[in-house]
């Protein structure tokens, strides 16, 4: 099969809304600045009937700067994916928002496996508070016993909590083992991410002046082929714009069509998405978003476009 027939998963932003206000993301920066709104649920349904015509199995249900559980149609999503041909669901969130209904919609799981990672950034209430920007650690502390519960019942759910690693806090290694012991009591595995990013340079200055973060950006890479997420991670935003980059192109520089005029099927083989690809090759002509990224990885598959 050709590796550029579908991408490895389809990235669907159901809500541009979030809770909590992550002095790390760029949300705080932008929130204000756009209307509050939710994917058409006939929308959803056209994306992933088209993308499971082509053979597509898997999506991600995180936006870009979003927090999935916002999203009041959230747990009617999930049981409309049930019911399709969609086998596994990725998802990231802060789980402040994990409600009632998203509850009975996991218990209830039978036909796709999910896949969720929680972000914990501060794992205390004080360093949760001053890193997310809510006082809202006890709260998804309780949230993560009740997903304990549902684990236990549910096969098809697997969830990671990422603690991300931040410096400077006297009681680092103390709180980095209740939050892990926490996780083992109530059979959520962790996975440990030690490094953070300035959103193409969006957020530099904030970054660099964070005493608890600003060691811990990445480097940049060099851009010597298309980035990864060109070919394999498409998003299609909560208004249907298809943007090449999923994870940190908060002012639509890579917007390439929108599927309400074109199906997400054709713009995936378009002129226009290959021609981005190209850009990689004169770095100078990229949008700014890309030229500065630090999550840029080469796609090492490519030998050709």
């Amino acid at each position: 099969m050709n590796i550029f027939n579908k991408p490895d998963k389809l990235y669907i932003e159901t809500t541009n809304l979030c809770n909590a206000r992550c002095v790390f993301c760029m949300y705080p920066k932008i929130h204000g600045t756009f209307p509050v709104q939710y994917m058409q649920q006939d929308l959803f349904e056209s994306v992933i009937t088209d993308y499971t015509n082509m053979g597509g199995r898997q999506i991600s249900m995180t936006p870009t700067v979003a927090d999935p559980f916002t999203d009041n149609l959230f747990h009617e999503r999930i049981n409309y994916l049930e019911k399709s041909k969609i086998e596994k669901v990725f998802l990231y969130s802060n789980f402040i928002a994990f409600r009632k209904p998203i509850q009975d919609a996991f218990e209830n799981l039978k036909n796709i496996i999910l896949d969720i990672s929680i972000s914990m950034v501060g794992w205390n209430r004080e360093m949760y508070d001053k890193l997310m920007g809510i006082d809202k650690f006890d709260k998804v502390i309780s949230n993560l016993e009740i997903l304990g519960k549902i684990l236990n019942k549910n096969k098809n759910i697997r969830a990671n909590v990422t603690l991300r690693h931040y410096e400077n806090s006297p009681t680092l290694m103390q709180d980095l083992n209740n939050m892990v012991n926490i996780c083992r009591k109530n059979n959520i595995r962790t996975v440990n991410a030690h490094d953070f990013d300035t959103w193409g340079g969006l957020l530099e200055e904030e970054m660099k002046n964070n005493k608890y973060l600003s060691g811990k950006v990445r480097k940049r890479l060099p851009r010597t082929k298309p980035c990864e997420v060109t070919y394999r991670k498409p998003l299609i935003t909560v208004g249907g714009d298809y943007k090449v980059c999923e994870c940190r192109d908060v002012h639509y520089e890579t917007k390439i069509g929108n599927v309400k005029e074109k199906p997400f099927s054709q713009l995936w083989y378009s002129e226009e998405l290959k021609n981005f690809r190209k850009l990689f090759y004169t770095p100078d002509k990229l949008p700014n978003i890309c030229k500065k990224c630090e999550v840029y990885a080469p796609y090492e598959k490519v030998s050709y476009l």
